[in-house]
């Protein structure tokens, strides 16, 4: 009950001011003004983004969304790019910060399949000829596979 609680307070804020989510995850407090002069291709993957997240709202338990929001939200503000300028390398730089802050193995492995289900699904409806340029099929340090759950629940 209590992690429900935490899922409704992550989108709580957003939704009632219809703020993207992926919006404050890049401007913070500053989302609302950003979002008067953003860019109409900012705007579409915003909109994808909290698209997705409903529908995995509707498909998967809670904590499994919140994992979404979470992973999304550290790799922008690691990374200070959006989803369409995100290549493989950034991804790769992003799970080996993710080792290196001591995240655990399984932790970094769901960030990595929750990143390829949201590209996957970009691709799918067309929402930008870049969608899915950001592949997360990579190796740890010394040639281990991250395990990817390949967007499942984690």
């Amino acid at each position: 009950m209590e992690e429900n609680i935490a899922s409704q307070k992550l989108f709580a804020v957003t939704n009632e001011e219809k703020i993207p989510m992926m919006l404050t995850f890049m401007f913070g407090e500053a989302a609302r003004v950003a979002q008067r002069g953003a860019a109409e291709r900012l705007m579409g993957w915003c909109r994808a983004f909290d698209e997705w997240l409903a529908e995995r709202g509707r498909t998967h338990r809670p904590s499994t969304t919140k994992q979404a929001v979470l992973a999304w939200r550290r790799l922008v503000q690691q990374s200070g790019k959006t989803p369409w300028e995100l290549t493989q390398a950034d991804i790769e730089g992003h799970a080996a910060w993710m080792e290196a802050e001591g995240y655990s193995p399984a932790t970094t492995g769901c960030a990595l399949g929750i990143f390829s289900n949201f590209y996957r699904w970009c691709g799918e409806r067309q929402v930008d000829a870049s969608a899915g340029r950001a592949s997360t099929r990579q190796r740890r340090p010394g040639g281990r596979k991250w395990g990817a759950t390949g967007g499942r629940s984690c």
